[in-house]
């Protein structure tokens, strides 16, 4: 728990958590997960993206896309 200035509403302390990857000993893992990344098309949506996608359809009726600004624009929340 790290102290957090200006954190009301919230609690004065906080946890804090940090994500770093590691290379194995032949660096093997960080390059693998740069190759993957970077063999992805700039259309790529993860399933979970894709899922999000759906249930905004279904919900609204409407369809703006994977695009999160044209979401906002579409229900109203510029």
């Amino acid at each position: 728990m790290l102290p957090v200035a200006d954190a009301h509403p919230w609690p004065e302390k906080q946890r804090s958590i940090s994500w770093s990857a590691r290379a194995s000993s032949k660096g093997t893992s960080s390059l693998k997960l740069q190759w993957t990344m970077g063999e992805r098309p700039l259309t790529y949506l993860s399933e979970q993206h894709q899922e999000a996608v759906r249930a905004l359809r279904a919900l609204s009726g409407q369809d703006a896309g994977p695009n999160p600004t044209a979401w906002r624009r579409v229900l109203g929340q510029n």
